[in-house]
């Protein structure tokens, strides 16, 4: 289950793909209802299967991603959040594209700034990341690969945007992702608790 799970998550994730762009296509909805089908399909392919197969197994869903102890785990979050959005705008700086800007608050920014991070982490850190520690990996190796596997699901999303611009931004946008996958398993096993990677994950994406 370990092996294929994945392996299942992107296939799926690349077939939403290829249906909204058929969607988009034909009936050439806008911007809203494009919003609104990946929501949907965010909670559809990426929380019901692993809700679904912790029920089936009679494990307690919260318990088992560690969605507890909330107070501590906001406030670590918050804390680690502001650092690390101190941190890239302080990197923007230096490179000189750091700026404020002030976002249209639509249905696309709600999906950005809560549903993506609370789905993802839910996912990836809570049911991915601890199925492979009890499978007997190790937290660094379980870890690694929670990551590589958040940064390949990002990648059909690249394809279809057009945001692929050559193998090398490639290359450097993975990495990144795949630092800030680390950092987020990190944070989460440190503080016990799901709400802290989750935090921090809504604060990179501000």
């Amino acid at each position: 289950g370990i092996l294929v799970y994945p392996a299942l998550l992107l296939a799926a994730w690349i077939v939403a793909w290829l249906i909204d762009l058929s969607l988009r296509h034909t009936f050439a909805w806008g911007d809203g209802a494009d919003t609104a089908y990946w929501i949907a399909m965010k909670i559809a392919l990426w929380v019901v299967p692993a809700v679904v197969l912790l029920r089936r197994k009679r494990i307690p869903v919260a318990t088992f991603v560690e969605l507890v102890m909330p107070a501590s785990g906001i406030g670590i979050g918050v804390l680690a959040g502001l650092g690390l959005l101190a941190f890239s705008f302080a990197m923007d700086a230096v490179l000189g594209s750091a700026s404020f800007n002030i976002p249209v608050v639509d249905a696309a920014l709600v999906n950005g700034l809560l549903v993506a991070p609370l789905v993802e982490e839910f996912t990836m850190r809570g049911f991915y990341l601890t199925a492979l520690e009890r499978a007997g990996m190790t937290f660094g190796t379980a870890n690694v690969r929670a990551g590589i596997v958040f940064v390949a699901m990002h990648v059909p999303g690249w394809y279809f945007q057009g945001r692929l611009r050559s193998p090398l931004s490639l290359v450097q946008t993975a990495i990144f992702l795949w630092l800030l996958a680390l950092l987020l398993g990190w944070i989460k096993k440190t503080s016990g608790s799901l709400y802290a990677p989750m935090v921090v994950h809504i604060l990179n994406n501000v």
